[in-house]
């Protein structure tokens, strides 16, 4: 299948061009230092757009990371820089959206396994590109032999990974209405709605939405100071997934990250930004696990209601049938015939009476005829070999006997 999507492409390449400025520009905002922003959302972006309308759309995403160098990075660098870095990054998003593509062509999208896929190739993708795109940069004369090198592979595997896993995911939910059914069938489509119809439902969306940004100001504004408590951020999350399922654990999870990158650019970090980077990391993949488990246990619900209303249908279907004036004529004569004697027993069926559960049932004897003895104290002669003999020439049957 070359598109997940239904529609024209027009609009959505557009929709991507608009957001991939806003999202870059963002990054730029965002950066802690020159250059080290502790996300790049662009990555997510770049990937979710190869995960729906399939690789062959990488020189879309080659052009975009070309001309964010020459005009939105800052500073801009010379094209020279640019043209292998971006080549391969490129490349390396398509290959990972094809085999990732290649693997939820026949798999269940709202699984655990679907979910583990993803995050695999969310934390493997940006690693590899981050070796690659490095090693075109020094190759092309970018960066020195006294850069530091390990802390730019771990700055871009981290930042990547993190915009992937946070904007991938949000992408694919705001989209997903147009997925074809080929994909994401109707009723797993309904799982991923954001259900905000009812007052009650409103009056939760807005209770949980203060419960995670009121965390997040707790934790970066809070009376602690530069000791930031982290692991607060979790509580809300938890609350919302086991709540309400992958939605809305997707929302939260932008909504946290997208803060907290925020909040970052306006503190001082004397251990550098390795450790929040972490943080969103970690708060992201923990997101998106619990969302999908919860998830498809809702789905399993829905399963199980529908079944029982397809059961209570039939029921209600045939029991007209099973009460009408035929089937009770019907069950009427079943009766007669089961509450009918066992014919008699003759002298040809004799030895058939001799079972017990014959005898059980009732098989009487003909008038004038007697059953054989079966009791043990009955003083019955063995036969002769000559009358056996008889007997079997007689009836080859009774060789059985």
């Amino acid at each position: 299948m070359s598109s997940f999507l239904r529609g024209p492409r027009v609009g959505l390449l557009a929709a991507y061009a608009v957001v991939f400025v806003g999202l870059d520009t963002g990054a730029t905002l965002f950066e802690t230092a020159l250059g080290v922003s502790p996300w790049y959302p662009s990555a997510g972006l770049h990937f979710a757009l190869l995960l729906l309308l399939g690789p062959l759309f990488a020189p879309v995403v080659f052009a975009a990371s070309l001309g964010s160098g020459l005009w939105i990075s800052t500073p801009a660098l010379p094209l020279g820089h640019l043209l292998l870095p971006n080549l391969v990054i490129a490349s390396a998003h398509a290959g990972a959206a094809a085999w990732l593509r290649h693997r939820l062509a026949d798999a269940d999208l709202l699984s655990v396994r679907t979910a583990l896929r993803f995050c695999l190739v969310a934390l493997v993708l940006p690693a590899v590109v981050a070796v690659l795109a490095v090693a075109s940069y020094r190759w092309t004369g970018l960066y020195g032999a006294d850069a530091p090198l390990a802390s730019i592979l771990l700055g871009w595997w981290v930042g990547d990974a993190v915009g992937i896993l946070t904007v991938t995911p949000l992408v694919l939910l705001l989209a997903h209405r147009w997925v074809v059914p080929d994909v994401l069938n109707e009723a797993e489509a309904s799982l991923l709605h954001v259900q905000v119809r009812s007052p009650e439902a409103v009056a939760r969306l807005a209770v949980q939405a203060a419960a995670v940004f009121g965390t997040l100001a707790l934790v970066f504004y809070g009376p602690l100071g530069d000791r930031f408590p982290l692991y607060l951020c979790f509580l809300p999350l938890l609350w919302v997934g086991l709540q309400d399922g992958l939605p809305r654990t997707i929302l939260a999870v932008g909504a946290v990250n997208l803060g907290a990158a925020g909040a970052l650019a306006h503190h001082d970090q004397p251990g550098g930004v390795l450790p929040f980077q972490l943080f969103m990391l970690a708060y992201a993949l923990t997101g998106l696990v619990l969302g999908v488990l919860v998830t498809q246990r809702q789905r399993s619900v829905q399963l199980l209601q529908r079944a029982g209303r397809t059961l209570e249908d039939r029921i209600r279907q045939y029991t007209p049938h099973l009460l009408s004036p035929q089937a009770e004529s019907s069950r009427a004569g079943s009766d007669r015939l089961g509450s009918e004697p066992s014919p008699p027993c003759t002298p040809m069926t004799r030895f058939r009476c001799r079972s017990p559960r014959r005898e059980a049932r009732g098989c009487t004897p003909a008038p004038g005829t007697s059953l054989p003895s079966t009791s043990p104290s009955s003083s019955r002669k063995p036969p002769s070999p000559a009358s056996t003999s008889r007997k079997t020439s007689f009836c080859p049957s009774f060789r059985t006997i």
